[in-house]
Parts: C-alpha cells; structure tokens; sequence
C-alpha cells in the first residue's frame, strides 16, 4: 500500500463514500486514483516552498551594499540614470513615472537628489515651455559607465567562484526562466484583455 504524510492519510481516509449514490467509489478505486492528486499537491507544496526560498533570497542580495562611497546611489536614482541612459533623450517626470511605475512624487524625489548630484540636468522643452525635461549630465553619463564596469567585474568575479559549469547552467536557468516568464505574460495579457 502507497504511503503517504500523516496529513495526507488523514484528509484520504476521512472523504465520505456515498455508497449506491452517484459519485460512488470505493476506498480501493480511490486509493488509485489519488497518487496523482497527492503527486500534484507535493509539486504544488514543493514549488511554492522554493519560490519563497527564492524570493527570500533575492531580497536579501538586493539589501547587501556591494560598495558604498560618496556617489552611491539608490536603487531608485540607479533607475532613474538606467532608463535615461537606454532612452538617450531627455525624458519629462511623467514618463519617467510612468515607465517605472513610481508615483511623481517619488520622481520627484530622486530628481532632486540626482540634481544634487549633479547626475541629471533639468531643461525646459523647447516645444512645450510647460514641460520640463530631464537628461543626464556628463557626470551622470560617466557614472553610469562607472557603475557597468563595476557590476560586470563583480559578476565576473562571482562567476569565476561558481565555476564554468554552474555558470553555464545558471545562465541557462536564467533564459529558461525568462522565456517562461514572457510566454506566462503574453498569455496573462491575452485573457485580461
């Protein structure tokens, strides 16, 4: 006979039978069937065990300082210089709000710290004097470089810690998991509409 966890043989053997009813089955045919449901349920268990531990994990890399010096930055002024640097052209509050999904006061906030900085530049556009634009500064532009170069050379050397083989498998992991996660959006986006 399958075994199964003490909580599992509890909920299998107290299921009502309902003998002669419509959804009449014996414990035998029962015993037979649920293999798969319990095999399903230690998934579900084991799955939403390891995105927590994976959750949990991912938290706690993104509290610890990698290098903390005068032009350190949040992870939402790194942002902010991110997305201006991709963009290459100035950007308004609003679009910066929007894309990043912060409220304009956050916006706000980071702007003015950036400012002071001296990471960004605020200039009214030209087409619309209303609408003020932000770009980086040279200062702004040479940081982000700064802040690549030491994040591609701390990767490589935890890479090389990890080793040829278990880098190649993260790497894999990593694409699998991100081909999962657009096909999972892309369908999610499909039924909400």
């Amino acid at each position: 006979m399958t075994q199964y966890p003490g909580f599992l043989r509890q909920i299998i053997f107290r299921l009502p039978v309902f003998p002669g009813g419509l959804f009449h089955i014996d414990r035998q045919t029962f015993l037979c069937i649920i293999p798969h449901e319990v095999r399903f349920l230690e998934d579900e268990i084991y799955f939403h065990r390891a995105a927590e531990k994976l959750l949990m994990l991912m938290t706690e890399s993104q509290k610890k300082p990698v290098h903390q010096n005068a032009r350190s930055l949040s992870s939402g002024e790194a942002g902010i210089l991110h997305r201006l640097s991709e963009r290459q052209e100035p950007m308004s509050a609003g679009e910066l709000s929007r894309v990043m999904d912060i409220g304009s006061g956050g916006v706000a906030n980071l702007l003015n710290a950036l400012e002071k900085k001296g990471c960004v530049c605020r200039v009214t556009n030209p087409r619309d004097r209303r609408r003020i634009m932000v770009s980086l500064s040279d200062t702004g532009k040479q940081l982000i470089e700064e802040k690549k170069q030491e994040a591609l050379e701390l990767t490589a050397k935890l890479l090389t810690r990890l080793g040829r083989e278990d880098t190649a498998e993260l790497i894999r992991i990593y694409q699998k998991m991100l081909e999962i996660t657009g096909d999972y959006l892309q369908n999610h986006c499909k039924e909400t509409v």
